[in-house]
């Protein structure tokens, strides 16, 4: 694995380990209902101390892993309008690789979701190489399923994670 991050750009987007320094951006935009819509993780920081304890948490986690929670910019402007990432998650007792992301409300539909997708695939398969990655969405969440399809992740099964009902994706990939 490689101990050297690079910033994930995409076309509109700046991916990167969070920094203690977004720890008032990160708690102002946790209260957004489109952070905490289809959640199991607790995302909503309680205060100011909370969420600098949290983004130090993802710091040194990412430090250990090379992989992690990453915060998500608009290359424009800078501003903060949500999180990712590639974490561990335990699946019936297997250790995978999850995608995850969430933005804040105002920037849903806007296709970011899948532009974060496809940019942290590139990420796991060339920087990491995994060779495969899985993502797990509430049955309810439309769009989410839509940015996995498009994502070549392929439906596998219904799982229980902490007794919700979640769909359990897959991706396989190449690095041939």
């Amino acid at each position: 694995m490689n101990n050297h991050f690079a910033l994930i750009e995409s076309e509109r987007l700046k991916i990167q380990p969070m920094s203690e320094l977004l720890y008032e951006n990160w708690y102002y935009l946790s209260q957004d209902e489109g952070i905490i819509e289809y959640q199991i993780s607790n995302y909503r920081m309680n205060s100011l101390e909370d969420s600098k304890k949290w983004i130090l948490e993802k710091q040194d986690y990412f430090k250990k892993y090379n992989f992690g929670i990453f915060s998500v910019h608009l290359k424009s402007s800078n501003k903060l309008i949500g999180i990712s990432g590639l974490k561990d998650i335990n699946v019936e007792d297997q250790s995978e690789i999850e995608l995850m992301y969430r933005l804040a409300k105002p920037f849903w539909g806007h296709g970011f979701g899948t532009e974060i997708a496809k940019a942290l695939i590139e990420y796991a398969k060339n920087h990491l190489n995994l060779k495969k990655i899985v993502a797990t969405v509430d049955p309810n969440n439309v769009t989410s399923k839509k940015i996995l399809k498009k994502s070549n992740f392929k439906f596998i099964k219904k799982i229980h994670i902490l007794g919700i009902e979640e769909e359990f994706h897959e991706l396989v990939l190449n690095n041939d």
